[in-house]
């Protein structure tokens, strides 16, 4: 009777291997979520899956880690299993010493004690089976998060360097497209001075060209009337010399006879005639010179006269081009503005159009906006509910290390009212001062 006793105390020993379990599941009676059964088997294996590193290196920082952790349950569930584990090799221990020292019983209940020898052989066997087929499990899988670690941080200096890169390509790009703007900027100015520049050169070119013609022709008028009024007035001066000359000359051969007699007759005659004749060309000299200065000043007149004549001939030549392409100027003027007052009356049409739908748009987002306030202090007030209904189960969620979501969700809910209740807002400015520029520029328009 008392081996019975021992193998129902051992049995009773061994039963706290699965109290804590049990005591988890009957405070489960409720179905768990998934959310707090995927938490609770995650801190489960991180409990009891790591095994000592086989370094004292790993070890020392594993006890380093595990002193700045604080006591943990896992910490609890190892002196227990540790205790367990004593237990089972003190009722082993107990079992041979029975065997050994221990008086025989009767046929089946030394069969029994036989069976269930070998049942618990059987099941220490099958436990350091397990416990081996663990720490090789565990000793996998530490290889595989270290693995997983160093494929982590190629993953991140991967990414790093795929994000630098990224960054150098987009600058080098906006660099190359900045470069290329400046240089298309550039030559499109040159090529609008230069465009400019032959321009000028073209219209003074014209200029000098009709400059030329006007120049050209007034030499030629200058010299024709200069060469046909000084020879007509040089011609007349020496008619008269060569006339009055001749009267001298045809007056002696009269008197030749009274010459002969009275010599002192023809030396007041040939003192006559040398006096006339000196008298001529004194005559002569001074219409010369007079003539001289006349000739001088009527040179300048004349230049003057072609001068004027020239230009106003070029003047003549403007102004018959003027008046021939000012009708066709004033035609186009005339076509360029009624296509301006049509598309001006156009636009503005469409304006007032556009003006009208803004006002209907705008009313229609101050309806959304007062329906969505609404909405929002709706939402706060449940919000608030929900804060005060929470406060008596802050104990549960801080057991199972999770956070509230209800109130988070009306927090995320509340924001995007509060977002999309600004967006609203900033149409509405927009609209409002789209308006404003519409009335601004169809004022002018209004009062004309």
């Amino acid at each position: 009777m008392d081996e019975p006793g021992n193998k129902n105390s051992g049995s009773f020993v061994r039963r706290p291997l699965f109290t804590v379990h049990n005591q988890q599941l009957s405070r489960l009676a409720k179905p768990p979520e998934p959310d707090l059964i995927r938490e609770t088997l995650r801190r489960y294996r991180s409990n009891y899956t790591h095994v000592p590193r086989y370094t004292l290196e790993a070890q020392k920082k594993k006890r380093q880690m595990q002193r700045s952790k604080g006591k943990s349950c896992g910490y609890y569930m190892r002196i227990v299993f540790f205790f367990s584990s004593l237990i089972q090799s003190l009722i082993i221990v107990s079992l041979v010493l029975f065997l050994v020292y221990g008086k025989k019983q009767d046929s089946a209940a030394s069969g029994r004690i036989d069976d269930l020898e070998q049942s618990f052989s059987r099941v220490s066997l099958e436990n350091v089976a397990l416990q081996l087929q663990r720490k090789n499990l565990t000793r996998s899988l530490n290889l595989t998060l270290t693995e997983r670690l160093q494929v982590e941080q190629e993953l991140v200096h991967l990414r790093n360097l795929t994000r630098t890169a990224y960054y150098f390509i987009t600058n080098m790009i906006k660099f190359q497209q900045i470069q290329h703007n400046q240089t298309a900027a550039q030559t499109a100015t040159q090529v609008d001075q230069l465009t400019k520049d032959r321009d000028d050169l073209n219209l003074e070119a014209i200029d000098l060209r009709k400059a030329k013609d006007k120049l050209e022709w007034e030499i030629d008028s200058y010299k024709l009337r200069c060469k046909q009024d000084f020879v007509a007035s040089l011609s007349g001066i020496s008619n008269v010399s060569r006339a009055f000359l001749e009267k001298i000359d045809t007056l002696f051969p009269q008197h030749i006879p009274f010459q002969l007699t009275c010599e002192k007759q023809r030396d007041n005659l040939e003192q006559i005639r040398s006096n006339c004749t000196s008298l001529s060309r004194e005559v002569e000299d001074t219409l010369q010179r007079y003539l001289d200065s006349v000739g001088t000043q009527v040179s300048s007149t004349l230049a003057q006269i072609s001068h004027l004549f020239a230009q106003n001939k070029r003047l003549n030549k403007d102004y018959h081009w003027c008046s021939l392409n000012r009708t066709g100027m004033i035609q186009e003027h005339r076509q360029h503005l009624q296509s301006a007052q049509l598309r001006c009356d156009g636009e503005k049409k469409k304006l007032l159009v556009e003006k009208k739908r803004l006002g209907e748009n705008k009313e229609l987002l101050d309806r959304e906006i007062l329906v969505k306030v609404t909405e929002i202090n709706h939402l706060a007030e449940q919000l608030k509910q929900l804060n005060a209904s929470c406060l008596t189960r802050v104990l549960g969620p801080a057991f199972w290390g999770e956070e509230l979501e209800v109130p988070e969700a009306l927090g995320a809910l509340v924001a995007d009212g509060r977002a999309e209740r600004d967006q609203v807002r900033t149409s509405i400015l927009v609209n409002n001062n789209f308006l404003q520029e519409l009335e601004r520029y169809a004022k002018p328009s209004g009062t004309e």
